[in-house]
């Protein structure tokens, strides 16, 4: 008891540590239409209608609303911050960092557990604690996860981590102890993942891999657990809408896209492997909100297509080749993998975002810890523990550092513009400009803007007051391939200062310059 309470204080304040500078950093991007300007959760009074509205916040759009049950969990978390304090960002980011180290405390619980079974105890059992709190160290202070604590609307995948972590945690308890009230907790814990974010239902896939790797399989192992598999996917379903994975609804999603089913399918290995070289060199200067992305046309077109595949296809080899000997390992591997299925595979998502490696990488750091324990045993302490303390410091440093770009919009922006720009980037950015430094010409912006309703087929009808960037991002989202024509009207807008925002796309990425 005393080693997890130094180790989970070590957590605490690492987090708090590398997280202080985020707590006064301004709404961003889709916050607005969440919670800013999300008429539902603005709870003002604690009563049945106003939780049910904020369950129900999913249709909400400016003053449009259709009821739709939509993350639940996580829009009623925001309806408690609004309740409490308004839309004071102070309360909104203190939850987010609570959140962010309630998931480390469990996930070093859960990795001792797992270290603690009688097929692993042998082997790390006596150096449990000393794997388990290094791997949810690496985990917790990687800057890589910094969108799901400063990005505030990003609590829904962080809640969605936490209660997922702590329902296979409460599984593994419940396995060992065969208790009933463990396997309890561990049910309501997955339940409120999925409540907090849809792909938690991939918790019920990871157990059930835990099952057979760890206990053996048996008939009724693969009824029980194929019928809880089934029931949690017809559970998804029902909430999002059975048509949601319909071909129709599929198709419509990628008509929204600039890229096709095979090309998505095609670019999200590289993707995937983009996140592994993030996760192991996680330097503030490759981070971004978003990211801009070559589409694959084929295995070839780019060769690293082939290449992408190849590691991917390298690391499940790997991970079966040593599923006897190394079964901790061979899980860990198959975790990552299993866990980025749902948002790099079919869905018509958006390519690229830093935030969906809040679960998978969550076991990631687990071979890692282990081998720097292995250093210490054999007559290399200094390097183990010299090493470790450089890494950490390193994840720390660019973690505080990333944190300064997200203070406001402005800085946001800049920083996307000047690492990944791309059409949507520069809108926000010269939005950005204008509203910081010249309402009078955002009001300008505003109106051309509004000129250009006819390029994208739009009779959308916006108060004047709502800052003159979401209109335009409003029509960029909704037909991205059309943006070009906006750009062509835009010409005179060139002279932006205090940076030419609009020039930004005609210039290589190494010669964008800090405005």
């Amino acid at each position: 008891m005393k080693r997890n309470l130094i180790i989970f204080a070590v957590l605490a304040v690492a987090i708090l540590l590398v997280y202080s500078n985020s707590f006064k950093t301004e709404w961003h991007f889709d916050d607005s239409v969440n919670i800013t300007r999300n008429k539902n959760i603005h709870m003002t009074e604690f009563n049945w209608q106003s939780i049910k509205a904020s369950w129900f916040s999913g249709g909400q759009r400016g003053d449009i609303y259709h009821p739709i049950l939509y993350r639940p969990v996580s829009m009623f978390s925001f309806a408690l911050n609004y309740y409490f304090h308004g839309l004071d960002v102070l309360g909104y980011h203190i939850v987010n960092v609570l959140v962010h180290i309630i998931a480390a405390l469990f996930l070093f619980l859960f990795i001792v557990q797992v270290l603690t079974l009688p097929k692993l105890r042998e082997k790390y059992g006596d150096y449990a604690w000393q794997i388990a709190g290094i791997a949810a160290l690496l985990w917790a202070v990687n800057p890589v996860q910094l969108t799901n604590i400063t990005y505030i609307v990003q609590r829904q995948a962080a809640l969605c981590g936490m209660f997922y972590i702590a329902g296979v945690y409460f599984y593994i308890r419940a396995r060992k102890s065969k208790s009933l009230h463990q396997y309890i907790l561990s049910g309501v814990a997955i339940v409120l993942a999925v409540g907090s974010k849809e792909n938690a239902i991939m918790a019920l896939f990871a157990i059930a891999l835990f099952e057979v790797m760890f206990f053996g399989v048996t008939r009724k192992k693969l009824y029980v657990f194929g019928g809880l598999i089934v029931g949690g996917v017809l559970l998804v379903l029902a909430v999002q809408g059975w048509e949601t994975f319909s071909g129709a609804k599929l198709a419509a999603g990628y008509a929204k896209r600039d890229f096709t089913l095979a090309q998505r399918l095609l670019t999200e290995p590289r993707v995937v492997v983009f996140y592994i070289m993030l996760l192991l060199f996680p330097y503030h200067g490759l981070l971004s909100l978003t990211h801009v992305v070559p589409l694959s046309h084929g295995l070839l077109n780019p060769p690293e297509t082939l290449v992408g595949l190849l590691i991917i296809t390298l690391f499940l080899a790997l991970a079966l080749l040593k599923i006897r000997k190394h079964p901790l390992i061979a899980y860990c591997i198959f975790f990552f993998f299993l866990n980025h299925i749902v948002e790099s595979s079919f869905l018509p998502l958006e390519l690229v975002y830093e935030h969906r490696n809040y679960v998978p990488s969550m076991l990631f750091f687990v071979p890692i810890a282990i081998v720097i324990i292995h250093l210490y045993r054999h007559w290399l302490k200094s390097v183990a523990i010299v090493g470790t303390a450089l890494v950490l410091l390193f994840m720390g440093y660019n973690t505080y550092t990333q944190n300064k770009v997200w203070v406001d919009d402005l800085s946001l922006w800049h920083d996307v513009c000047k690492k990944s720009p791309d059409p949507r980037s520069v809108f926000n950015y010269a939005g950005s400009i204008y509203r910081e430094h010249d309402l009078k010409r955002a009001m300008e912006f505003w109106q051309i803007s509004y000129q250009f309703n006819h390029v994208f087929g739009t009779d959308y009808k916006e108060d004047p007051n709502i800052i003159p960037y979401g209109r335009v991002m409003y029509m960029a989202y909704n037909n991205y391939k059309k943006v070009k024509l906006l750009y062509d009207h835009a010409q005179g807008w060139e002279n932006l200062t205090p940076a030419n925002a609009w020039t930004i796309r005609r210039k290589p990425q190494n010669e964008i310059k800090d405005g």
